[in-house]
């Protein structure tokens, strides 16, 4: 598999409150990502000069999007995101007190649930170092990916995104119980917490090291968004890169005959190109993975990126998952569930 799709073995192998925290966003509004982040972030990412893409509120999807701002003739490059710009494993396993326990998290994980535990406790552990910086107002302490990390989702509700992952356990049984999907969330949940038990450990030894005094229960937060990030946002296109964060690209909403394409050259440049002529205008979108039995229903496409596509672009699976919906529950046998609360 590639792209998106590499993650999806998690799901088909195998309870706790999650509470969106991480990077704060606006002051005005905690749930919203300002405009100018997303414009600084393509800045940061492709360089000064006028940009070939834009980011602002998708038509196609919920949240945001990408789109050309220019036309574009079939195979054209639209736009390159150095590697240097990527959150790769290759980095992770250069820091300086989590890489060596990451390369062997990495190793021993295999390529599917290996690499996508490291790069999320390594995207952790970015994150927090944001924290930090923020609460002891030292830019010294700042990550390298500050732009691209203050433009990702930092919990639930922000621009929109959801995930089950941040569900609590009172709404995965209510919303879940008796569905197909039973088992595939409680599997991926698991997995998570799991994982996240080495994880918090690795950031929490981490943090102490550098007398940042953050809590165990913010670095769970943090742990867990960042394992969303990385199981909705992350591709693995080439066996020598592997598994990696792509900024703007991962903005491109999901599309069934997508308007674009990507290739990584032997230097870790992503190569973005128009698969057919495109208008100026236009939004721009990828194939996140085949809907396809062999490898993802759609109530496992719901579980791993929080939408459903069922005959509606960008269903909403809740509201499905809600009215018993024959894609969650083919034989109804089950009566709506009791209001939360």
């Amino acid at each position: 598999l590639t792209g998106h799709a590499y993650a999806f073995g998690i799901i088909r192998k195998n309870g706790h409150k999650r509470v969106a925290s991480a990077l704060s966003m606006s002051k005005n509004d905690p749930f919203v990502i300002p405009q100018q982040r997303y414009n600084e972030l393509i800045e940061w990412t492709l360089g000064p000069s006028p940009s070939n893409v834009a980011i602002k509120p998708s038509n196609s999807g919920f949240g945001y999007g990408l789109y050309s701002t220019v036309p574009a003739a079939n195979n054209a490059i639209l736009f390159e995101v150095p590697h240097v710009k990527c959150i790769t494993l290759q980095e992770a396993w250069k820091h300086p007190y989590l890489g060596k326990h990451l390369k062997i998290m990495s190793d021993e994980g295999g390529p599917e649930e290996g690499s996508i535990s490291a790069l999320s406790a390594f995207l952790s552990s970015e994150v927090l170092r944001e924290q930090s910086a923020d609460w002891e107002e030292d830019e010294t302490l700042q990550s390298r990916y500050r732009p691209y990390l203050r433009c990702l989702p930092s919990g639930r509700g922000v621009s929109g995104q959801d995930h089950v992952l941040w569900w609590t356990n009172e709404e995965v049984e209510s919303m879940f119980q008796g569905s197909v999907a039973y088992n595939t969330v409680h599997a991926m949940r698991d997995w998570v917490d799991e994982q996240g038990e080495v994880t918090i450990s690795l950031l929490v030894n981490d943090l102490a090291s550098r007398n940042s005094g953050l809590s165990v229960a913010l670095v769970s937060n943090v742990m867990t968004t960042a394992f969303v990030n990385v199981l909705t946002r992350s591709l693995r296109d080439d066996e020598a890169n592997g598994q990696k964060l792509v900024p703007v690209l991962d903005m491109a909403q999901h599309g069934t005959t997508p308007n674009i394409k990507h290739e990584t050259t032997a230097t870790g440049t992503v190569v973005v190109r128009a698969a057919r002529d495109l208008q100026a205008g236009e939004e721009l979108t990828t194939m996140y993975t085949e809907l396809d039995e062999e490898i993802l229903t759609d109530p496992e496409f719901f579980v791993a990126f929080g939408f459903v596509l069922n005959t509606n672009q960008n269903a909403d699976g809740k509201a499905m998952l809600w009215t018993r919906s024959k894609v969650f529950f083919p034989v109804e046998d089950n009566p709506m569930p009791p209001p939360l609360g």
